[in-house]
């Protein structure tokens, strides 16, 4: 694919810092989790259920960090009812926060979330752990974005194919249709030359100019599909008016742009 993916260091200056919702109801321990996100990640702290909720429905964040013990109810319950009647979670890194450490415990946070983190916290596991995650979801957004490319560059190549094979049908009818519309037009051109007296009263003389107009229409059209359509690699360019090419497209479309009036200046 003629397709240039761009390097990952040059994505990273574009890119909004990755949003960390930060779901826990003690202020210490949420500034604690705050101050190990890197640069390149946000903190939004909300101590309850409920500023949650009124958070998530503005915008859904990269990331939740999940006490699981809050004061209005259990935060990994609020979040696990939100994953089974919708999918707003479905790009979202949920990190279960408890300090309950028991191997049952862990399990049933690690069935809803895609880590588990246990209180107290060893500060390094912690911003390492947050770095991972923001790191996978830096790294999810780039390969999204180079897919899309990727796509994109496909879409434009079978476009490209598809014009290629039509220019190829064009110049193929273009060949076929030359050859008896110059018999026509030589015959039309021999008969006014030659013809004289009472085969060529006013009547005739309009009729054969209506010919020679409507063989010169069509003569003009095949020679201008045959330069739209010519595509040969390696030939030498050539000076091109614009205005020409303008005016030749658009007698292609003119039967589709009856209403529109079109003035090339």
């Amino acid at each position: 694919l003629n397709c240039q993916l761009q390097d990952i260091e040059s994505i990273d200056n574009i890119e909004e810092p990755v949003s960390v919702l930060i779901m826990e109801d003690s202020k210490d321990v949420a500034r604690l989790i705050e101050s190990k996100l890197p640069r390149n990640a946000k903190g939004y702290i909300v101590s309850s259920i409920k500023e949650a909720a009124e958070y998530i429905e503005t915008k859904v964040p990269d990331i939740i960090t999940i006490d699981i013990t809050l004061s209005d109810g259990n935060g990994l319950s609020y979040i696990t009812k939100l994953k089974k009647t919708s999918n707003i979670f479905e790009k979202t890194k949920l990190i279960g926060i408890s300090g309950d450490i028991s191997e049952k415990s862990k399990l049933k946070t690690l069935k809803e979330c895609d880590d588990f983190i246990a209180k107290p916290f060893n500060s390094v596991e912690l911003e390492l752990r947050l770095k991972n995650h923001i790191d996978n979801v830096l790294l999810n957004r780039k390969l999204i974005a180079q897919n899309n490319q990727i796509r994109d560059s496909q879409d434009l190549l079978v476009q490209r194919e598809k014009l290629a094979i039509l220019g190829e049908l064009s110049m193929s009818y273009m060949h076929e249709i030359k050859n008896p519309l110059n018999y026509a037009l030589s015959a039309i051109q021999f008969y006014d030359d030659q013809v004289e007296g009472s085969f060529k009263n006013d009547d005739v003389t309009d009729i054969v100019k209506d010919i020679k107009l409507g063989l010169g229409q069509i003569n003009n059209i095949t020679k201008n599909l045959r330069n739209y359509s010519y595509n040969e690699i390696g030939k030498e360019r050539i000076k091109t008016s614009l205005e020409e090419v303008i005016q030749q497209s658009l007698l292609f479309v003119k039967a589709k742009m009856k209403d529109i009036d079109v003035q090339v200046i």
